[in-house]
């Protein structure tokens, strides 16, 4: 999904020669050399949570309406429905953040003058637990 113009033959002959070459090692060295590919890409360690912007006030930026947030250790960041870049922030800009049935609210910024973004979302319960596990409290 996050190869540009690879041919779906040309990903199952990549697909089959690196299953071929794990022949004869066992299960966890396996594993290992999984783990240790998959890092290299920039997606890596992120739990993704599909939004729709309900509200946004005194942002420095355009979001598109519908995005993907991606959680993980370093922070929260936005993509587009296409999982391209959309913005970074870190967990420590987000002075205060919350969740309700539908929605889940996230004040960044200073708290002077704040930026609020509302997201409609199903998954406010699960985004506010990840980022309260990342972030140790």
């Amino acid at each position: 999904k996050y190869e540009n113009e690879i041919s779906e033959e040309t990903l199952l002959e990549a697909l089959s020669e690196k299953y071929q070459s794990l022949s004869g090692k066992k299960r966890n060295e396996a594993k290992r050399e999984f783990i240790d590919l998959i890092k290299n890409y920039d997606k890596f360690g992120f739990v993704f949570f599909n939004v729709k912007i309900q509200e946004s006030t005194n942002l420095d930026e355009e979001l598109p309406e519908r995005m993907i947030v991606g959680l993980r250790e370093d922070g929260m960041t936005f993509f587009n429905t296409h999982y391209e870049l959309v913005k970074k922030m870190n967990y420590n800009e987000i002075f205060k953040w919350g969740y309700s049935e539908t929605t889940m609210v996230l004040l960044y910024g200073t708290e002077e003058s704040p930026s609020k973004l509302v997201f409609r979302t199903f998954q406010g319960t699960a985004m506010v637990h990840t980022m309260t596990s990342f972030v140790g409290l």
